[in-house]
């Protein structure tokens, strides 16, 4: 397992790629069936430039099996914090370590750059993901719900 940064130049693998993972909760959404909203969550969620965001390929036998999203933020009290703001790894690759050996290298990155805490937010109906996590280590520290309401 390598984690290497995605390009500039690797945009249109990333969206794929990114499309699948959206795909997998958001059946019946728009993003489904709208390419330019997909494109535009997607240009706001992943792709535009800030320095505190790395995007991350996970390759296993130059294969790139998933990807992850992190930010390294500043907080008054707790100092730098790690943020995994989006973690896929492709179906056909679960359950074989990958996705364990992608998350332990990112932890090792933060602790790197002396990022003390990691944050994510995991769904609540992924109970894989919630075991996954639980299981790297991570413990709930809260629970919430958003909610929606189309307008009128």
């Amino acid at each position: 397992m390598k984690v290497t940064p995605v390009l500039r130049t690797e945009r249109e693998q990333l969206l794929k790629m990114v499309d699948d993972y959206w795909r997998t909760f958001v059946a019946g959404h728009r993003l489904a069936d709208d390419s330019l909203a997909r494109d535009k969550r997607f240009e706001e969620e992943f792709w535009a430039q800030r320095d505190s965001r790395f995007l991350w390929w996970a390759t296993v036998d130059e294969n790139r099996v998933g990807f992850a999203k992190t930010d390294l933020l500043e907080d008054v009290m707790w100092g730098t914090q790690g943020d995994i703001g989006d973690f896929y790894i492709a179906p056909s690759f679960r359950r074989q370590g990958h996705g364990a050996a992608f998350a332990r290298l990112l932890l090792d990155w933060f602790s790197q750059r002396s990022v003390k805490s990691v944050r994510l937010y995991v769904r609540l109906d992924n109970p894989g993901a919630l075991a996954f996590w639980e299981k790297e280590g991570f413990e709930t520290v809260q629970v919430w719900h958003q909610m929606r309401r189309m307008a009128r």
